[in-house]
């Protein structure tokens, strides 16, 4: 019978044993039946321009799990999202992964905003998740938004001093994309940019998205983007530690 025993080269320091240790937990974690989704939450409020004191609707929807995504064992999940009002319809889903070492914690949403009502409506909406990681890495971020609009005579415009897309941790504000006095219609049906930097310190506890616009009567407004948290280049050449594991064969008879 063989049995596989992983070897550390002393001469590689601790840091790397720290490595080793945490990816064998990372293996073990990806390996076990019982990960859980993330928990998402969308904090949704709409206004009318008719009266923009009182919200149409000002509730938290925590989108329904629709299955797994990826491979076996990928930690990433799949998430559908549906709010009808008779004034509005806020509908796709969210496809989401929480952990980010050593892979990459993502959020990216493929949102539908529909107008049913004879006003311009004010969307703001925040979808935030709890991220999870094995051991602190110096981390980098990345963001991408492509936005689009539909409908007769559509328009879609920023609201004041607020951009369509921000993202941010409990670090902060990182960025964000087509600031105050974006505006589509009919001759700027299609938007998109992205953008990305470091992220201060070791640990991002959750990342979160912030959209806010105003959208025209009959019109309908989508957005497809991408918010990513992954392990500086730097932090990942410490995972591979110049040959991470050392494996030798031993027999027993």
């Amino acid at each position: 019978m063989n049995d596989r025993i992983y070897s550390f080269r002393a001469k590689d320091g601790p840091a790397c044993l720290m490595m080793a240790t945490a990816s064998l937990l990372l293996a073990a974690s990806i390996a076990s039946a019982g990960i859980s989704p993330p928990v998402l939450e969308m904090d949704v409020q709409v206004f009318s321009t008719a009266d923009t004191n009182t919200p149409l609707y000002d509730q938290t929807v925590l989108p329904s799990k629709s299955g797994s995504l990826g491979p076996a064992g990928n930690n990433a999940w799949g998430f559908d999202v549906g709010v009808f009002n008779p004034n509005f319809n806020i509908t796709g889903e969210i496809n989401a992964s929480p952990t980010i070492s050593p892979t990459a914690a993502f959020l990216n949403p493929t949102l539908n905003f529909t107008n049913n009502s004879t006003e311009s409506l004010w969307f703001m909406v925040s979808i935030k998740m709890p991220t999870s990681h094995l051991f602190p890495l110096p981390l980098e971020w990345a963001s991408s938004a492509s936005w689009t609009l539909t409908g007769p005579q559509p328009e879609l415009t920023t609201l004041s001093d607020t951009p369509l897309w921000a993202v941010s941790t409990d670090a902060g504000s990182l960025g964000s994309l087509f600031e105050d006095s974006t505006a589509m219609n009919n001759n700027n049906l299609n938007i998109s940019n992205n953008m990305s930097g470091p992220l201060g310190g070791s640990v991002a506890e959750f990342m979160m998205i912030d959209l806010a616009f105003e959208l025209s009567p009959n019109a309908v407004g989508g957005v497809n983007g991408l918010f990513t948290v992954v392990p500086a280049p730097g932090a990942l050449a410490l995972l591979g530690c110049a040959g991470l594991f050392g494996t030798k064969r031993r027999r027993r008879i």
